[in-house]
């Protein structure tokens, strides 16, 4: 999933947030 960014520095703990919100909003499209 979306762990990618984990490996990533704090300095993508936004994007994290970003793409768990995107995840979940594609997820309630489908």
């Amino acid at each position: 999933m979306f762990r990618v960014t984990a490996r990533k520095k704090k300095r993508d703990r936004r994007r994290k947030c970003i793409y768990e919100i995107v995840f979940n909003y594609t997820t309630h499209i489908q």
